[in-house]
This record gives structure tokens, sequence and C-alpha cells, in this order.
């Protein structure tokens, strides 16, 4: 395989990462859809918050990474005034 040729895979390689990372929840909603779940919005009983809630504590159950960025906290921090 020629350079040029591993150049022009390496451009593709990183535009199509680049666009699959530039909005992380739509990958996330994605992904979910290739899965078969399904996520309904009913903003009555925070289905929306509780849902960003679980994918933090999957992704870091420690809460170390910026606990309560967007009103995310831990659970261990959950119901305190902040």
């Amino acid at each position: 395989m020629s350079a040029a040729v591993q150049r022009r895979d390496l451009r593709r390689a990183k535009a199509h990462l680049a666009d699959r990372l530039h909005d992380p929840g739509l990958t996330l909603l994605a992904a979910s859809h290739d899965l078969g779940f399904s996520l309904r919005y009913n903003w009555g009983d925070g289905a929306l918050l509780k849902f960003h809630e679980r994918v933090k504590e999957a992704l870091d159950p420690r809460g170390v990474i910026a606990p309560g960025k967007s009103g995310i906290w831990p659970e261990r921090f959950r119901g305190q005034s902040h």
C-alpha cells in the first residue's frame, strides 16, 4: 500500500471519528437505537436527568470527573444541598 493511500485512509478515518465524536449524545442515542432501545422524554418525572445520571454512573463510578456539571451529581452527593 502506498503512502498516499495510507494518508488518504487515515484522513477518512479521522474525519469519520471526528463526526462521531462531535456529538457524543447523538452517538449514544444512535447506539441505543441500534440495540433496540428508545429514549422517551417524559419531563414530568425527570426521565432525561435520570438517564444522564445512569450514563454518568456507568462512565465515572467514583464520581471524580466534573461532579455536579450540568446538574449531574455522583450518587453519594444527590439530595444534598450544594
